[in-house]
């Protein structure tokens, strides 16, 4: 017997090497294998294009996710322009400055356990609000609350900034006129004043690094970090005057400071791995979350 190309007895351009059996009903299970084989020839350019839609779809998803992971448990420092300022580079890039400062400093502190900081390191965001309203506009009982309580809650409209966030520690600076920075619970919020302290313009403390580590104390607030027990033996720890000192990058933390931090989930070490012994816990530090 010959090859043929077979399809419901009708040549059609398959060709087997196989001599085909004249009894009927093996030439019909044969015919219906060969329908078969050239119905998936043909689907697979067509499945093979499905699989390179879903690809085109799904990997930069995975990227996007990637990439979002990596800045989680980071520092976000946010530089809020009020709607009756400009934009100032020189704040934007002290900020910079100040942070990354802080970074090493406190990496040499806990011998290379640092905190991560965000990708862009200062995001600037336009408020809807005058400079005059973050620290005038009444928000709560206290007065000196005012603008810490309303540079959080523009930066939460904005942003998503919150108290406690298990993925990020909030340093918010806005341009409006104030000098009451306070920092806890996740958040830092700081006014003009130290936007120009950082760039040696302040009316009269000129040292930018007195600003540098006002930060550096603030955030150690927003860590969980409290004030000593004995300030009058740390006088010159950074989380009491140390940073009023001529040289405030000579302060220091206390070890209660150090075992704080080395428990939080925002400390890394230079391998990039979490020092807190509970490394999948996202629980903010501060004074009741400590495991020993």
């Amino acid at each position: 017997m010959r090859p043929v190309q077979v399809r419901n007895g009708k040549e059609f351009g398959l060709r087997t090497s196989l001599p085909l059996p004249s009894c009927g009903c093996e030439r019909n299970i044969i015919e219906q294998a060969l329908e078969k084989f050239m119905f998936m020839s043909m689907a697979a350019p067509i499945v093979r294009l499905a699989g390179l839609c879903v690809a085109l779809v799904v990997v930069p998803w995975f990227s996007a996710r990637a990439a979002e992971n990596t800045q989680d448990k980071c520092v976000r420092l946010i530089y809020l322009v009020s709607k009756d300022r400009e934009e100032r580079s020189d704040f934007r890039q002290a900020i910079e400055g100040a942070i990354q400062e802080l970074q090493k400093w406190y990496g040499e502190q806990l011998k290379g356990a640092t905190f991560r900081l965000h990708n862009p390191i200062v995001e600037v965001v336009h408020s809807s609000q005058p400079a005059n309203w973050f620290y005038t506009h009444p928000n709560g009982s206290n007065r000196d609350d005012w603008g810490f309580n309303n540079t959080l809650a523009e930066a939460g409209r904005l942003l998503g900034a919150r108290y406690n966030d298990p993925h990020f520690i909030w340093v918010l600076y806005s341009d409006g006129p104030g000098n009451k920075g306070r920092g806890g619970s996740g958040v830092t919020c700081l006014p003009e004043d130290d936007l120009l302290g950082l760039i040696g313009k302040h009316p009269t403390q000129k040292h930018p690094a007195r600003w540098v580590y006002g930060l550096g104390h603030e955030l150690g607030h927003a860590f969980g970090l409290p004030h000593p027990a004995d300030i009058v033996r740390d006088k010159d720890a950074l989380m009491w005057a140390g940073f009023y000192m001529e040289h405030p990058e000579k302060a220091y933390l206390t070890e209660s400071d150090k075992a704080i931090l080395l428990h939080s989930p925002f400390f890394f070490n230079a391998a990039g791995g979490n020092r807190s012994s509970k490394n999948q816990d996202p629980t903010p530090i501060n004074s009741e979350s400590l495991r020993e």
